[in-house]
């Protein structure tokens, strides 16, 4: 995202259609190396047992798990067996389990948080916070701005990074989430103030959606996908 925010500063000055066409031909580079990275990835140790080849299974494994012992790697493989015989046994699950007793309510925690993290705003600090901090922001460069946004989310990543694993995955997603609601309500209040009679309440708001990105990378971000998968039980999830 810094290196984007980057780009995009650095080519928006550019004469006619090259200014945009320039970035977008260069979001096709990564996709183009998957793509071709694709052909060399070999498939994991437990497709090949559902599919009952356990040699290849072994060889899958044994190309994984480099450098460890006959026994570690057979102890591995059993482990995988294991794992393997209870997801068959729980492929006949019915759908309507997720919605019978007490797995509703974890069903529908689930699905509102990751809605949540929609209402939080996301979409429209990431893909119109060009457009956004230059109408609110005059005088000030939104590409510059952008980069810090960048910088900010990136420095918040790492922040949560080193935290989930001290304060736990629900205290970090509440403590990002109690101040992403702060902030949103600071820049909807701000937001009646008109702009160009008062340049410094501009000045907040863009202050305000560059804490955003902070907030929302270093927890309720990132953590909405680990805490949804993690609610329902082990045989529905």
């Amino acid at each position: 995202a810094v290196v984007t925010a980057c780009i995009s500063r650095g080519t928006k000055d550019l004469p006619g259609s090259t200014s945009y066409r320039i970035p977008i031909g260069l979001q096709l580079v990564w996709p183009l190396m998957i793509s071709l990275g694709a052909f060399f990835v070999h498939d994991s140790p437990t497709f090949f047992l559902i599919k009952g080849k356990d040699d290849m299974a072994e060889e899958s494994l044994r190309s994984i798990r480099g450098g460890y012992s006959d026994t570690e790697i057979y102890a591995e493989l059993d482990a995988l067996r294991a794992q393997t015989s209870l997801r068959q046994a729980e492929a006949d699950v019915a759908w309507n389990e997720l919605f019978k007793g007490t797995n509703r309510r974890r069903t529908l925690l689930s699905l509102s948080i990751a809605n949540f993290q929609q209402l939080s705003g996301i979409a429209f600090a990431t893909n119109y916070a060009t457009i956004f901090l230059m109408q609110v922001a005059p005088g000030q460069d939104p590409f510059v701005l952008v980069i810090g946004l960048a910088i900010l989310a990136l420095g918040g990543a790492v922040t949560g990074l080193l935290l989930v694993d001290r304060i736990g995955r629900r205290t970090l997603a509440l403590g990002t989430f109690i101040p992403l609601f702060f902030i949103n309500t600071v820049i909807g209040g701000l937001g009646f103030v008109n702009t160009t009679t008062h340049p410094t309440v501009g000045k907040a708001i863009a202050a305000f959606s560059l804490m955003f990105g902070f907030f929302f990378a270093a927890g309720f971000g990132p953590l909405t996908y680990v805490v949804a998968g993690e609610m329902p039980t082990g045989r529905l999830r």
